[in-house]
């Protein structure tokens, strides 16, 4: 991206559109952020949640934010969009697809209701909070690398739908019980790696 001024309380940028990918982490990098300068279609912000021009895709949030509904018609949320705020809760309504890496990463989340719509948690998206419990979606079929460690989940389902689970998804928890629906067998090959604690391993039929 290109700097056009910076100052203690201004920010001006221009981005090019293939450049978007950045955002999220600046914000999360820069809360001093007040002014931005697109080069495609203007974005605009809304209840501090910064969105592309027709409200399907979350770019980033703006300040503080301690708990948030996602809005109905949003398809996807940004890599690192809430990244580093203060939330402490997030629901999210029918319609969201897709969590890119590190959206709500580093925040103080305690509650976390995911809508059955969603197939795809990116890699670190919920790392390092504070959730006990989380209940996936039946249509989840993708959970990212180190997407929920660092947390305090103690009961984990794992719904038949999802095929992948990435390196240290569940790593530095307090896994007390996990239930592996449909082909239970299915990610015992990676099982550590996937930071499931070896006493609850699921040991084929002899």
């Amino acid at each position: 991206f290109s700097l056009k001024a910076f100052c203690a309380k201004n920010l001006l940028l221009t981005f090019k559109k293939s450049e978007s990918f950045f955002i999220g982490k600046l914000i999360f990098l820069t809360r001093s952020l007040t002014r931005m300068l697109f080069l495609w279609n203007q974005p605009f912000l809304e209840n501090s949640i910064l969105f592309n021009s027709d409200k399907s895709h979350i770019i980033a949030g703006i300040g503080s934010l301690t708990d948030i509904i996602i809005p109905e018609n949003v398809k996807s949320i940004g890599e690192y969009a809430f990244s580093g705020n203060q939330l402490k809760l997030v629901v999210f309504t029918d319609g969201v697809e897709s969590i890119k890496n590190g959206a709500f990463s580093s925040n103080e989340l305690r509650y976390v209701k995911l809508s059955e719509s969603i197939t795809e948690i990116g890699s670190f998206a919920f790392s390092h909070n504070n959730l006990d419990e989380i209940k996936f979606p039946k249509n989840l079929k993708f959970i990212g690398e180190s997407a929920f460690d660092n947390n305090l989940l103690i009961n984990i389902a794992i719904p038949p739908s999802v095929a992948h689970i990435g390196f240290r998804a569940f790593e530095n928890n307090k896994i007390e019980s996990l239930e592996i629906l449909g082909d239970k067998l299915r990610f015992n090959r990676d099982w550590n790696d996937i930071g499931f604690p070896d006493s609850l391993k699921i040991l084929p039929i002899q």
